[in-house]
């Protein structure tokens, strides 16, 4: 399970500082090492604070990936260095082209995929990546060497994939895994489209092969445990708030 941040912030619960970093927290606790958050929804402090609970050790276990919509070097630049203060690390875990939509988007962003590119060379970020929402992208960054980590849209109804439906994106998450990237899917719920089967469509996704990862959001502690419980293969008393 990687903890999507965007919950948090104030795109979606607009959660109080301490409350966010307390879920958070709740979260590593309970085993979760992974958190997916981007520049674009303001959650760098949540993450921060919860971090800094930790001993330092523990702290630099949890694997964080964000995302930038950077199209220039300089905003690439940009990016990655208000991540790296914000979080207090020097190094970056992931960093991902934001929601790269087809072929001529990621070629309008060639200075910022450039930038990420030296910035690993460099040591500055482990791996790098994009993230998106069509499966014909997603099977196009699967076949560039240079990718190290696809992030895409993934739900058993199929909302919001574009170019291509359930077996496009599976195939392109099957080449990436051949060709040796992770990868973690995106809007299992389909943004609450499919909350009335919540419980169906996260098995599913956790189910999925070729999926390393599956990045859920919640907003209270509720959701945490019950989301955590469905992995695991458990039911535990909190899955009663989730219809």
């Amino acid at each position: 399970l990687c903890f999507g941040s965007l919950t948090l912030g104030p795109l979606c619960a607009s959660l109080p500082l301490a409350e966010g970093a307390a879920l958070l927290s709740a979260a590593f606790a309970q085993g979760v090492n992974f958190v997916d958050t981007a520049e674009q929804y303001q959650t760098y402090p949540y993450i921060r604070a919860a971090l800094a609970g930790l001993p330092p050790e523990d702290a630099a276990r949890i694997i964080i990936a964000s995302k930038t919509f950077a199209e220039t070097d300089i905003q690439a630049a940009w990016a990655v260095e208000d991540a790296r203060l914000a979080l207090n690390r020097n190094r970056l875990d992931i960093m991902l082209l934001h929601e790269v939509r087809d072929d001529a988007d990621f070629a309008s962003r060639r200075g910022a995929w450039q930038l990420l590119q030296q910035m690993k060379q460099n040591g500055l970020i482990r791996a790098i990546g994009i993230s998106t929402h069509s499966a014909a992208m997603a099977a196009q960054a699967a076949e560039l060497p240079e990718v190290d980590i696809i992030h895409a849209m993934f739900n058993q109804a199929a909302i919001g994939i574009l170019d291509g439906g359930l077996p496009e994106m599976r195939a392109a998450f099957c080449l990436a895994k051949a060709n040796g990237k992770g990868v973690y899917s995106m809007k299992a719920l389909a943004g609450g489209a499919l909350m009335h089967q919540a419980k169906d469509a996260l098995l599913w996704a956790f189910s999925q092969p070729d999926v390393d990862a599956v990045a859920v959001g919640c907003r209270d502690y509720a959701e945490l445990v019950t989301n955590l419980g469905w992995l695991a293969g458990e039911e535990p008393t909190e899955a009663a708030t989730i219809k």
